[in-house]
């Protein structure tokens, strides 16, 4: 999954967690046994969508920054042409194959390392799209079902969605 897709969905899952929350909230507000809640039905769904969120969004900036650093070193790892070169050697190698990936094989030489470590390098990339595809969905699934299922009458929501917002303010 592209990553505006997979941004996409965190948002829309956000939102959707926000307004599923803030429902079971108020069916405890507006129950037959009119049951008070110890915080207002939208801190319930302003955690919920934090929490549904954030480690998601986390795990998803920490995958971007990190893919191409250990997609790189897979490569040069698995080819002992790159591992004999300098640093210098290795860093041109890596965008020539980056490029080939990117671009496209042309008349390359189906047997030749460059056309062999760019199929490498796209299937690696294939690969951890798909695994951060899921990672980031488990995220999403996980947080939300955490919190949709802690929504008590007797829930200290307020209080939780204020450290929230102050570790914000403060980072």
């Amino acid at each position: 999954m592209a990553d505006t897709n997979l941004f996409s969905l965190l948002i829309v899952s956000s939102f959707v967690a926000y307004f599923l929350a803030l429902r079971k909230a108020r069916s405890w507000q507006f129950s037959e046994n009119k049951v008070s809640l110890h915080s207002l039905p939208t801190y319930h769904g302003y955690l919920s969508a934090i929490t549904t969120a954030l480690p998601a969004l986390i795990v998803l900036f920490i995958w971007m920054f990190l893919e191409g650093s250990v997609v790189s070193a897979k490569i040069v790892s698995s080819y002992s042409e790159l591992a004999a070169m300098n640093e210098q050697s290795v860093s041109l190698a890596l965008n020539e194959i980056r490029q080939l990936a990117v671009t496209g094989f042309g008349s390359q030489d189906p047997s030749s390392f460059y056309y062999l470590a760019a199929k490498q390098y796209n299937e690696l990339y294939d690969q951890s799209s798909e695994l951060r595809s899921v990672s980031v969905i488990a995220l999403l699934v996980i947080g939300f079902l955490i919190t949709y299922l802690r929504i008590k009458p007797d829930s200290r929501t307020r209080n939780s969605v204020e450290q929230y917002t102050t570790y914000f303010l403060l980072a």
